[in-house]
């Protein structure tokens, strides 16, 4: 079985970029180039390069994971690569129903000679819809050209960070869906407390759960400096870029608004990535905006790549996250800590 890397799924956009595109010139640089050999072995097919949704295509490559490794390699960036892979989510297949228990059924201690009281489950029906994150990387011809082993990094690290975002702003936006946040009490060490107690009895409602405390970065600076009148730091495990509050996980995320904090039960909520693709092109006009005009207008401003001597690459998740029971997460709004 061929060992994936973390760096092969850009390495497979690299080449399609420098071909313009096309799977059939990208796996001829790839072979002439002696890339590595999951790369080649992505290329060499006769479909997209870089898909798993076709089945026919994930069999030809049942023993090179090179999604698996991408998705592996964005577990410190992306909250939802990281509860799927510490396997907090529960997995469940993309268009598929599934019955999830609503109400577990009932044990009871029984004397002798005593009858055996009857219980049942209740069940819901729940099925994962796919949905698609998609996250743009605009460079230049000379960058994805390069043979410099940081242009290389540059262009893996920055579509990681694109795919990432794209993946939790929409599992951020599924899963809070529907919910009125708590509005925080106070900034004090003990308002804030006392607040993440609310929360816990919202969501922490039965035993083996996987719970998450997920936040931006300006929260997390709060946190990781909110002390006590004495001096005593009140969450001594936090950090800025995350750590534990009250011994549970804590992680940044900036697809969370500015002044929140989500406490996820995570086995309360289905979620599963069925493939990552990437594409590249040269030859398209694009309007470069975070928030693009849909559909464009007349003020809208169209940039031609390849006047400019650039290339789009563009990677895209499918993935699906649905909450098996309402109280799975909770919100804190309005935080303001302060020493």
């Amino acid at each position: 079985m061929l060992k994936a890397k973390s760096t092969d799924l850009s390495a497979v956009a690299r080449f399609l970029a420098i071909a313009g595109g096309s799977p059939v010139q990208a796996s001829v640089l790839a072979e002439s180039t002696k890339a590595p050999e999951a790369v080649r072995i992505v290329l060499r097919a006769a479909v997209d390069a870089g898909s798993l949704a076709d089945p026919a295509f994930a069999a030809a490559l049942a023993d090179n994971d090179i999604v698996g490794a991408f998705v592996e390699a964005i577990r410190p960036e992306s909250v939802f690569a990281r509860m799927l892979l510490d396997g907090g989510l529960a997995r469940m297949p993309l268009r598929t129903s599934a019955a999830v228990v609503a109400a577990d059924a009932t044990a009871y201690v029984v004397g002798e000679g005593m009858p055996i009281p009857i219980s049942a489950m209740a069940l819901s029906g729940r099925m994962l819809e796919q949905q698609k994150a998609a996250g743009m990387v605009v460079v230049t011809n000379e960058l994805v050209r390069s043979v410099s082993p940081a242009a290389r990094s540059l262009l893996d690290g920055s579509l990681k960070a694109a795919v990432s975002f794209a993946l939790d702003a929409k599992f951020i936006d599924l899963i809070t869906d529907g919910i009125t946040p708590l509005p925080a009490s106070g900034v004090t060490a003990a308002a804030a407390l006392s607040d993440l107690r609310e929360l816990l009895d919202i969501v922490n409602i039965n035993a083996g759960g996987s719970l998450y405390w997920v936040m931006p970065a300006g929260v997390a600076n709060a946190a990781a400096t909110l002390a006590s009148p004495y001096g005593e730091l009140a969450f001594p495990a936090m950090s800025p870029v995350g750590g534990e509050i009250l011994n549970l996980p804590a992680l940044v995320s900036d697809a969370v608004p500015s002044d929140r904090v989500l406490l996820i039960d995570a086995s309360g909520i289905g979620g599963e990535i069925e493939a990552v693709t990437v594409e590249a092109s040269g030859e398209a006009s694009i309007q470069m905006d975070s928030a693009p005009n849909s559909p464009p207008n007349a003020a809208t401003v169209m940039r031609s790549l390849w006047q400019e001597n650039k290339i789009a690459i563009l990677g895209r998740a499918a993935f699906g996250a649905e909450p098996l029971r309402d109280n799975a997460v909770a919100i804190l709004s309005d935080i303001a800590w302060s020493a």
